[in-house]
């Protein structure tokens, strides 16, 4: 598919989908080859049962769309988003790029969506089915920062009752007004009757220091989990050759050359939490050993995205298999028959 841009990569396998629904058995072929199901990928955070902890990041099922159908291919939840208010038309096209020689992806879309209404209409009519669904919430991309708050407002009120959790993404926010708005949705939450988890999503460069301020805050507020990623805007140390990497210009780079990015973030914050909060890690996860590793080093869940359009579905199955493989070699006890005596 390098061939065509990631944008257009990404709409030919949700094109496939949306076939697949149309086409009997197709769905059903689909989970026999590629869900594994197995006890020990359970998992239960914030209240909320997960069938695996592998999902699918945001920025691909962004308008709500494609969580059932993803389903068929094993990840436990979807990250639907990035959703904002109001309908956003993002940046000209094109805008995300291949770096092959670093196995990364550029992208600069502008959190285009089709709107926090929109995204609604496809869950009402469309309920999830054994799957997850994550809801990531973000202001305006070129919206005045000082109307977060009601932003924010507006999309977790209208978004409560139809996500398992929802994801502040911290993008644009300065700590002072991410506070407010934890302030504001952590009272509508008082207010309702069913319980649903606030996450945190660290934005991209997030500093050490900007980091111990948002998981403080966390911790004070009581808020469910956070989401670290390596995403960087930075472009520097690339393979890719220079002049490509000038004709590309600016945007947010995201794939295997982050993964060290995302691993010592994560270190660090469940450091800073003691351990305390549910942490999902997302970025540069490429291949089964490096979920495992992402796992072993202290996430509770992890995303995949880039790795996703690099090497197609079949990443998660093998992640899985790699998971239930690796536990029964830790606990071989789990699984030994006993021995009944005569």
């Amino acid at each position: 598919m390098i061939r065509f841009s990631p944008e257009v990569s990404a709409g030919l396998i949700k094109g496939c989908l949306r076939l697949a629904r149309h086409i009997p058995g197709a769905q059903f072929i689909l989970r026999r080859r590629f869900t594994v199901n197995h006890p020990s990928l359970h998992r239960n955070l914030f209240g909320v049962d997960f069938r695996n902890p592998i999902g699918v990041s945001a920025g691909i099922d962004i308008n709500a769309e494609y969580y059932n159908d993803f389903a068929a291919l094993g990840p436990g939840f979807v990250e639907i988003g990035t959703i904002t208010e109001k309908a956003q038309e993002g940046t000209p096209r094109p805008r995300c790029f291949w770096l092959p020689a670093d196995r990364s992806i550029v992208n600069r879309a502008g959190h285009a969506n089709n709107g926090v209404r929109s995204a609604i209409r496809n869950l009402q009519a469309n309920p999830p089915r054994n799957i997850r669904v994550l809801g990531n919430l973000s202001r305006g991309f070129d919206s005045n920062p000082e109307k977060s708050i009601e932003e924010f407002d507006h999309l977790y009120t209208l978004c409560y009752d139809f996500m398992d959790a929802m994801v502040i993404n911290s993008y644009g926010l300065h700590i002072n007004t991410l506070q407010e708005v934890v302030d504001r949705v952590t009272s509508i939450r008082r207010f309702n009757d069913e319980y649903r988890p606030i996450i945190i999503k660290l934005r991209p460069d997030c500093s050490p220091e900007d980091a111990d301020a948002i998981c403080e805050l966390i911790l004070s507020y009581g808020l469910d989990g956070i989401i670290v990623n390596g995403s960087t805007m930075s472009h520097k140390g690339l393979q890719t050759d220079k002049e490509l990497l000038e004709e590309i210009g600016n945007g947010e780079l995201s794939g295997a050359v982050v993964y060290s990015r995302t691993l010592e973030m994560l270190r660090h914050v469940k450091e800073s939490t003691k351990g305390l909060i549910p942490i999902i890690a997302s970025g540069g996860i490429m291949t089964p050993e490096q979920a495992l590793e992402v796992l072993d080093a202290g996430a509770s869940l992890i995303e995949m995205h880039t790795g996703f359009i690099y090497n197609g579905p079949r990443l998660i199955r093998k992640t899985l298999k790699l998971l239930v493989k690796t536990d029964k070699k830790r606990h071989p006890e789990r699984y030994s028959k006993k021995k009944i005596k005569n």
